[in-house]
């Protein structure tokens, strides 16, 4: 039981889990895939944004709702949804600013 207890650590530990801080390798297809690195950059930064910017965002960009249409889905008022969305977009402009050498 030990053998494995110790067998499952160090799988952790490779992968990035429990113990371990080695970020895992992308898998075959995905490192083959033009762009995948911006693609993994996009998707961190989104994940460092507050809760309720992120919201925003995904729901703006990923499900085109128009400003309108969130602030209602949200219940919230149409000024703090532009409000979040204008200072998330500053966020990830600024996180994604050494994208911009990539994709020239």
């Amino acid at each position: 039981m030990e053998r494995l207890e110790r067998a499952r650590g160090a799988g952790e530990a490779e992968a990035g889990g429990p113990g371990g801080d080695v970020e895992p390798a992308p898998a075959p297809h995905e490192a083959s895939v033009p762009g995948w690195p911006v693609h993994r950059e996009v998707h961190a930064a989104l994940e460092a944004l507050p809760e309720e910017q992120r919201g925003v965002v995904l729901l703006a960009y990923f499900e085109g709702l128009t400003h309108s249409e969130i602030a209602r889905r949200l219940g919230q008022p149409l000024g703090t949804v532009k409000t979040r969305l204008r200072i998330a977009q500053a966020k990830l402009a600024e996180a994604l600013a050494h994208v911009k050498d990539w994709l020239a």
